[in-house]
């Protein structure tokens, strides 16, 4: 679910791509890695979940 989120939520900052691309940096390349540290996050909630045994 947080990659999805982390999707909407830079849709609609999509105005900031001409920011990226201004300060030299390909938006695509700038879009994977935020959806990759998503993913992290995500999986590190789950991790946190198990270790604190809280429910799903």
């Amino acid at each position: 679910m947080l990659p999805i989120t982390a999707v909407a939520i830079w849709v609609t900052n999509a105005s900031y791509c001409h920011v990226i691309e201004r300060d030299g940096e390909d938006p695509a390349a700038y879009f994977r890695r935020h959806v990759s540290l998503m993913r992290d996050v995500g999986a590190e909630f789950v991790r946190l979940q198990r270790i604190l045994d809280l429910p799903e």
